[in-house]
């Protein structure tokens, strides 16, 4: 059975909000958008805009955790969407960015196996 993550995970635009879907069909992402500022103030939902770059930047993930990490090419884009995130956006959208970059800068865990022993 195939991964319900399985890449890539293409862009698809609704009536009211865009979805990142695997390459299996599962939506894995909703991000929804008001254009009309009044109705926008009230939801608190992003521009168009900002939601097809949040989007698009949650898209790259598959291809960015692939390559692995370690050099820093997965924190450029995760601080470019939550750049691209306006501060009133709500924290569904905020929250999940701030998350993965704050994992990025926790300590690995350690196999030492001398660390270990020293606890005991």
């Amino acid at each position: 059975m195939a991964s319900p993550f399985e890449p890539p995970w293409p862009v698809v635009e609704r009536a009211e909000c865009y979805t990142v879907e695997s390459a299996t069909g599962q939506i894995l992402v909703y991000i929804y958008f008001e254009d009309e500022p009044g109705r926008r103030g009230a939801t608190g939902r992003l521009t168009k805009d900002e939601a097809r770059r949040l989007a698009a930047n949650v898209a790259k993930l598959p291809d960015l955790l692939g390559a692995s990490a370690p050099d820093g090419r997965l924190r450029a884009p995760l601080e470019a969407a939550l750049a691209a995130v306006d501060v009133t956006a709500p924290a569904t959208v905020v929250y999940p960015l701030k998350l993965a970059l704050d994992a990025l800068d926790a300590e690995p865990p350690t196999n030492d196996k001398t660390a270990a022993d020293d606890r005991k």
